[in-house]
């Protein structure tokens, strides 16, 4: 809202009313009516008519001639006015805001900022500035940022809907859920049931795994704004996750009914139907092709959902056939080079990749490319393109797994430097919970309690668990008091190894010790008949953790290592073949901890006994 500034009277139009006085706050009246009307030469007239030697009058009507240029989009002589105004009077609050507001408007977001930041130096309280650099940020998906400003805002102004409306979203994207828990029952409270508000809380418990209550939330957001796609996606994800697969079924099919191309509702309703072995896996990609015709998208994820679950030759028939097409997803690419390079196919996959390298010009591309020429033993052209990926994002974990695959390749002395099996490596047993006679008690209560979330039948898709079940969203956030006693011992664990890892600032894991730490995500696996883990790294993690809860017999008198954790075997098809480098024997009631860089899976599982863990990923903790 713009701020009411008064200026001296008395100054008069020559040519507009020259018997008739009128203040100077009159003639910006007249002037604001004729630009709102889109009588922009007008208003320009008018403004230019006005004479003075007072620099406030002069930076203003510089300012009203900007707003003039900026209606009419032309937003180079907008620029020249607020320049000209501010260069008269650098204080002038609406020349130095509407220059943030039009760099805004020119795609300039990181001037915008900086334009802010200037009118906040000398208007330190003004709660709209405050909100417009938050929303930059936010924008710019630079969430810590934007809750900076935000937070600062709403102490001003804690009774402002758009304000609580917008930290309420902050708060949701950083992932502090009870706080928005809070915030949307006070936005309630003040302003009224709103749709969008509703969706957020829904979220929220939906995180803290109150799906039930989610739901409940979601049908209330849905009652106010019926058509709101994003809180009927958000209903059936917590179904989902609730193990009630027959409404959540019911709710993607009448979504992927409505729009045939809704991709994301596809996914997670073929997502569920694998996972649960419906009979009616893949079937809405076929309905919405027969009602859409030849589509590129809808083509793509039908074939990267045949490639992940078993069906590759299929899956590269169909990406194959719409390469050529020049609206063909990045997706065919990555499944026609994958299936290739899988195939021994070396060349081929290299060709494959590089074209897609040079058409989407992005990091999935380029990542792709670098495992390509590692495969045909061109590590050098691999490491060219790592460490340039590595300089916009040095602790991505995929980037650095990559790196050294490479370096082991070249047999470089840096590989054992940052892969150290020896040193990187924790193995400890938890020691018995507060209330339990013995772990062997407290291990066959945790079993128990995990399998009642193992409502799957089948391995989720596109992850590296094959033949095995996998429990939904983070496992640590379930609201279970055995799972709580289990953090506690886990994190005494991982302190105390923390405290043991050597200082050192160069390296791409050490250097970010910090001696606390956070849970990412968590989860629990159970591998059975055939199970195992395809060898793999977690891209956004620091530090990985299999905890083991249940063991087969078979795998701890194993002679050949069966079910048994293994650190360093590549987990895409080489020319050159690269064999694990240690093996590590699974345990009852113990962790083990490793980088999230290093490659790790499982060798193949040969019983029918269920072989039970937890695992978790951690990320350092600034305090």
């Amino acid at each position: 809202m713009l701020r009411p500034v008064y200026y001296r009277p008395f100054y008069y139009l020559r040519e507009h009313m020259q018997s008739q006085g009128m203040s100077f706050q009159d003639v910006s009246n007249l002037i604001l009516k004729e630009i709102n009307n889109n009588n922009f030469l007008k208003a320009l007239k008018i403004a230019n008519s006005i004479k003075s030697n007072e620099s406030s009058i002069v930076a203003h009507l510089h300012h009203l001639k900007s707003i003039a240029y900026q209606k009419k989009k032309d937003y180079i002589l907008c620029l020249a006015e607020i320049e000209k105004g501010i260069k008269l009077s650098p204080r002038h609050f609406h020349l130095n805001v509407n220059k943030a507001k039009l760099y805004n408007l020119l795609g300039e977001p990181d001037k915008s900022i900086k334009q802010y930041l200037n009118v906040l130096a000398i208007y330190s309280d003004d709660i709209e500035t405050l909100y417009n650099i938050s929303v930059l940020y936010f924008k710019k998906n630079e969430f810590t940022k934007a809750k900076e400003y935000i937070d600062k805002a709403f102490t001003l102004s804690p009774q402002n809907a758009v304000i609580l409306s917008a930290k309420i979203k902050t708060d949701l994207k950083l992932e502090k859920f009870t706080e928005v828990d809070r915030l949307t029952d006070d936005y309630i409270r003040n302003f009224g049931a709103d749709a969008s508000i509703l969706n957020s809380k829904g979220l929220a418990l939906k995180a803290l795994c109150f799906w039930d209550k989610a739901i409940i939330t979601f049908e209330q957001s849905l009652k106010l704004s019926p058509g709101l796609v994003e809180a009927k996606k958000n209903m059936a994800s917590c179904y989902h996750l609730a193990g009630k697969f027959k409404k959540a079924k019911a709710i993607y099919t009448e979504l992927t009914t409505i729009n045939p191309l809704d991709l994301d509702s596809h996914h997670w309703l073929n997502q569920m139907l694998w996972e649960t072995a419906d009979s009616g896996f893949l079937s809405s990609y076929n309905h919405a092709l027969k009602i859409t015709g030849k589509n590129t998208a809808l083509e793509a994820e039908l074939a990267q959902k045949l490639y992940t679950s078993g069906k590759q030759t299929e899956a590269y028939k169909i990406a194959k056939q719409i390469l050529s097409q020049s609206n063909c997803p990045q997706k065919a690419f990555s499944i026609v080079g994958d299936y290739e390079r899988e195939n021994s196919l070396f060349d081929e996959s290299l060709e494959t990749h590089l074209a897609a390298s040079n058409r989407f010009k992005n990091n999935h591309a380029y990542i792709e490319l670098a495992k390509s020429y590692i495969a045909i033993d061109k590590p050098g052209h691999a490491l060219n393109i790592i460490n340039k990926l590595l300089n916009q994002d040095e602790y991505n974990q995929e980037y650095l797994c990559i790196k050294n695959t490479a370096l082991r390749l070249l047999k470089s002395e840096l590989y054992s430097y940052y892969c150290n099996y020896d040193l990187f490596v924790m193995q400890e047993k938890i020691a018995t919970p507060s209330g339990f006679a013995s772990i062997d008690d407290f291990l066959t209560e945790l079993k128990g309690t995990l399998k009642q979330y193992h409502y799957y039948q089948n391995h989720p898709l596109e992850q590296s668990l094959v033949n095995g079940s996998q429990t939904a969203e983070k496992l640590f956030d379930y609201q279970l008091p055995i799972l709580k006693m289990l953090k506690q011992e886990l994190y005494e664990l991982t302190s105390c190894f923390l405290t043991r890892l050597p200082k050192d600032n160069q390296h791409p894991f050490l250097k970010r010790n910090v001696g606390d730490f956070k849970v990412t995500d968590s989860w629990s696996v159970i591998l059975k008949g055939k199970g195992f883990h395809k060898n793999h790294y977690h891209s956004q993690g620091w530090m990985s953790s299999p905890f083991y809860v249940s063991i087969p017999t078979l795998i701890s008198e194993s002679t050949n290592q069966e079910g048994w954790l293994k650190l360093g075997e590549p987990g895409f098809n080489m020319h050159t073949k690269l064999l694990p480098e240690t093996t590590l024997k699974p345990e009852e009631g113990k962790l083990i901890q490793f980088p999230s860089y290093f490659w790790h899976g499982t060798n193949t599982l040969n019983s029918e006994m269920e072989r039970v863990t937890i695992a978790y990923d951690i990320l350092p903790q600034h305090t």
